[in-house]
């Protein structure tokens, strides 16, 4: 992808190492992309980086993997958050 901006993306899993999405356009396999999650219900927004491990074409659009690369300790902590509260530990 040439351009710059937002791609957005439904987050379909989530675990403390990546996440799985799909998307309507396809990512990059081995790029790495800036990350915004906002989490429902809240304020708190999680940021990090990631790389593209996977994606695949589907009748539904791009389900594609991203592994975390970095992110701050507020961001670490929010994935926490909701892995403990939706009763998930990956």
């Amino acid at each position: 992808m040439d351009d710059v901006g937002p791609y957005p993306v439904m987050t379909v899993n989530m675990s403390r190492s990546g996440l799985s999405l799909l998307s309507q356009r396809p990512l990059d396999i081995g790029r790495n992309y800036a990350i915004a999650i906002d989490v429902p219900d809240s304020p708190r927004r999680i940021n990090a980086w990631g790389t593209v491990v996977y994606c695949d074409s589907t009748p539904d659009g791009f389900h594609t993997g991203v592994r975390f690369l970095d992110m701050d300790a507020y961001s670490s902590a929010c994935i926490d958050d909701l892995l403990t509260s939706h009763g998930e530990v990956r």
